[in-house]
């Protein structure tokens, strides 16, 4: 349950079932989320870097950790996460959005 107030349940919960079946990534993508929906950025990455190493084509996993760094002001690694993401999904509407609108920002005129 992911409503406001069960947040640290949910979180304690899916630690409990990270560690007894670490090497799940759907596992791992749900704990990375509950972090990141609390702010705990730093974790979140963690985990959706521990998925990516189980899975390096998991297009959600890259999704994720470009949204981080787009969160953290860090848009250059965004723009190269939204990148991966289309490269393995050319079809990914709001990966492509993301990328042109971060690469329109990032170009030298613009700045």
């Amino acid at each position: 349950d992911r409503s406001e107030g069960r947040l640290p349940e949910a979180i304690a919960a899916a630690e409990r079932a990270v560690f007894y079946a670490p090497d799940r990534p759907e596992l791992r993508r749900e704990l990375g989320d509950l972090y990141e929906s609390t702010g705990l950025l730093a974790l979140a990455a963690a985990e959706y870097r521990w998925v990516l190493s189980l899975r390096p084509d998991d297009v959600e996993a890259h999704l994720a950790l470009a949204r981080l760094a787009e969160k953290e002001g860090r848009y250059a690694g965004a723009l190269e996460a939204y990148r991966r993401v289309l490269l393995l999904d050319r079809q990914h509407t709001m990966a492509r959005i993301r990328y042109e609108s971060l690469a329109e920002r990032l170009r030298p005129e613009s700045l």
